[in-house]
């Protein structure tokens, strides 16, 4: 049975309409520890990568709280970048 997380990243990588496989080109991450990450994983360093990657909000994959989706507000204009900084290589600052 997958963790609470690995159901989250699952969703997070079919809402962005990728396969595993798409994901690893789109993540550097493998094929092989995508899928166990799926069923078995738990927020990492990685979750940000994932988040970037299929375009949801970091805190929401790694914690479930919030919406998964990105405001649009925070998306709709080049000058105005994703706002990845509170996290760090160890998770939430």
């Amino acid at each position: 049975m997958a963790t609470e997380f690995g159901k989250r990243l699952r969703d997070a990588r079919k809402f962005a309409k990728m396969t595993q496989k798409d994901a690893e080109k789109e993540t550097g991450i493998p094929q092989s520890t995508i899928s166990t990450s799926e069923r078995e994983g738990e927020s990492s360093t990685e979750t940000v990568t994932y988040a970037r990657a299929y375009k949801v909000n970091p805190a929401w994959l790694a914690t479930g709280e919030g919406r998964m989706e990105i405001d649009d507000v925070n998306t709709s204009h080049p000058a105005k970048p994703l706002r990845w900084g509170f996290f760090s290589s160890k998770g939430f600052r």
